[in-house]
C-alpha cells in the first residue's frame, strides 16, 4: 500500500467509525435494523462484491437521507442509506485486499496523482481553518469525507471491471436506477426534484449526465435496439429536464449539446435527426403548460429588483453572496482560503472553491477537471469499440455541461450528481484495459 493510499485509509476508518457510531447513539431503538442491513450487505459483498457496488449505484439515487445533526441553524449534517453502504462495502474491499495480496487496495490510474492533490489541498487547507478557529473540525472533516466519497466509488468501480460483462452489469443497475428516477419525476406534479431530494439543481444535473449518455449511446452504440433506446430515454427525459425551473439546468443542456455538435460532428446527421425530434416534442411541451413554465421561470429571473441588481431574490441574493465573499473574504485569505465550509454555504463551485481553498485550491481543481476531460478524450480515441465510444462520448458532453452548471450551483460536490459521474468515470478509464474487443469502426448514417 502507498504512503497516500494509507493516509486515505485512516482518514475514511476514522470518519467511518465515527460516522456509524453516531448513527446508532442517536437511534438506540434502529440498532437491530441498522445490524441486519450491515450484514446483509457485507455478506451479499462478500459472496460477490459486484453485487454490493451493483446495490450502490442503485442507492445514489434511490436513498433516503438521515439527519445526524445540525452545524448551523440553516444547516444540517445529512448522511444517506448510500453511505452506510459504501462503508461496509470498503470495509469488505479492504479485507479482500489485505487477504489476497494481489489485489491493490488502490490501482494506478491517470488521475490519481490529481485526485490525491486536489484532496490533500482540502485536507490541509480546512486542518490550517480547524487551528485557526475559522472551521468547525466536525463540519468540515465530515465534508472531506464526503468527497472522499466520490474517490472511493473510482477506485473500486475500477478495480472491479476487468470484461466487457462487468460494464454490462453495472451499467444494467445505472440504467435500472434511471429508470426509476424518471419514473418518480413524472409522477410530480410541480417541481421536478430526485427521489429522497428537494434541489432541483440536483435533479438537472443528473439528468444532463443520463441524457449526455443516452446521446452518446445514439451516436455510436452498432445495436439499433440499443439506439433507438437511448433516443427514447433522451426524449423522455426532456419535458422532466424543463419541468425542473433549473436555469442552470437549462444553460447546462444547451452547453451539453453544442458540445455534441462540435466535439462529434461525424454523427452530425443523427444529432439533425434528434433535433428534428425536439422539434416535433414543441406542440407537446407548449399543450402542457410547460412552454409557459419555463418562460415565466426565465422572465422571473429579470422581473425583480433585490438590492443593487435587478433581478429575482433568489438571483440577486447568490450574486450579493458572491461579491461579499470574494471582496470581503477571499481577499483575506487569496492562497490558501478559510478552509472547507470555513465560510458557511457558498451557492457557486468556483467561487466557494476560490473561498475556501484559495489560489492554490482552484488551480489544483481546474487542473483536475482538464486532466478528466483530456484522459476522457484519450479513452474516446483509443478504443474501437461502438458501446464504449458512446459511454465516453456522452459522459465527455455531460462533464462539459457541469462545468456551466457549477457556476450557480455546487455541482461537483452534490452527492447524487457526483457518485453516477464518478463512477462513469471509472467505467470509461477502465475501458482500454479490456481485452479482446476489437469492433469495426462504426459508420454513422
Amino acid at each position: 500500500m502507498t504512503r497516500s493510499a494509507g493516509i486515505i485509509l485512516s482518514v475514511i476508518i476514522l470518519l467511518g467509525a465515527f460516522l456509524l457510531g453516531r448513527l446508532i447513539s442517536m437511534d438506540p431503538m434502529g440498532i437491530p435494523l441498522y445490524l441486519v442491513i450491515s450484514f446483509s450487505v457485507i455478506i451479499v459483498a462478500m459472496i460477490d462484491i459486484k453485487i454490493g457496488i451493483g446495490l450502490l449505484i442503485m442507492s445514489m439515487l434511490l436513498s433516503p437521507e438521515i439527519v445526524l445533526g445540525a452545524v448551523t441553524e440553516r444547516r444540517n449534517i445529512v448522511v444517506r442509506f448510500d453511505d452506510l453502504i459504501l462503508i461496509l462495502i470498503f470495509f469488505v474491499w479492504l479485507a479482500k485486499s489485505a487477504i489476497n495480496k494481489k489485489l491493490p487496495l488502490i490501482k494506478a490510474t491517470p488521475l490519481n496523482k490529481y485526485i490525491f492533490y486536489y484532496i490533500g489541498v482540502c485536507f490541509i487547507f480546512t486542518l490550517k481553518g480547524i487551528i485557526a478557529g475559522d472551521v468547525a473540525y466536525l463540519r468540515g472533516l465530515f465534508y472531506i469525507f464526503k468527497y472522499l466519497e466520490y474517490f472511493i466509488i473510482f477506485w473500486m468501480t475500477y478495480n472491479l471491471i476487468e470484461t466487457k460483462n462487468d460494464v454490462d452489469y453495472f451499467m444494467r443497475f445505472a440504467v435500472f436506477t434511471a429508470i426509476c428516477v424518471i419514473i418518480y419525476g413524472y409522477t410530480q406534479t410541480r417541481y421536478i426534484v430526485a427521489p429522497f431530494d428537494g434541489e432541483i439543481n440536483t435533479m438537472g444535473g443528473y439528468l444532463i449526465i443520463v441524457m449526455s449518455v443516452a446521446m452518446g449511446t445514439y451516436l455510436y452504440h452498432p445495436r439499433n435496439e440499443m439506439r433507438l433506446f437511448s433516443i427514447l430515454i433522451f426524449i423522455i427525459c426532456l419535458p422532466l429536464l424543463l419541468r425542473t425551473e433549473s436555469r442552470a439546468s437549462y444553460l447546462s443542456f444547451i452547453t451539453m449539446f453544442v458540445a455534441i455538435i462540435y466535439l462529434f460532428r461525424e454523427g452530425r446527421k443523427k444529432i439533425i435527426f434528434i433535433t428534428i425530434l425536439m422539434l416535433l416534442m414543441v406542440p407537446f411541451i407548449i399543450s402542457s403548460g410547460i412552454y409557459k413554465t419555463v418562460v415565466k421561470r426565465i422572465e422571473f429571473t429579470f422581473s425583480g429588483s433585490y438590492g443593487e441588481y435587478n433581478l429575482d431574490p433568489s438571483s440577486a441574493a447568490r450574486l450579493s453572496s458572491y461579491k461579499k465573499n470574494m471582496t470581503k473574504e477571499w481577499s483575506k485569505k487569496p492562497f490558501f482560503g478559510w478552509g472547507v465550509t470555513g465560510r458557511g454555504f457558498i451557492d457557486g463551485m468556483y467561487v466557494k472553491t476560490l473561498v475556501e481553498t484559495g489560489v492554490i485550491g482552484m488551480v489544483v481543481f481546474l487542473i483536475m477537471l482538464h486532466m478528466i476531460f483530456k484522459e476522457s478524450k484519450k479513452v474516446f480515441k483509443k478504443i474501437d469499440f461502438g458501446w464504449g465510444k458512446g459511454i465516453t462520448a456522452g459522459f465527455m458532453a455531460a462533464h462539459i455541461g457541469l462545468l456551466v452548471h457549477a457556476t450557480t450551483s455546487n455541482s461537483f460536490i452534490v452527492i447524487r450528481i457526483m457518485e453516477p459521474y464518478w463512477f462513469l468515470l471509472a467505467v470509461i478509464i477502465a475501458l482500454p484495459k479490456i481485452k479482446g474487443l476489437q469492433e469495426k469502426r462504426i459508420v454513422l448514417i
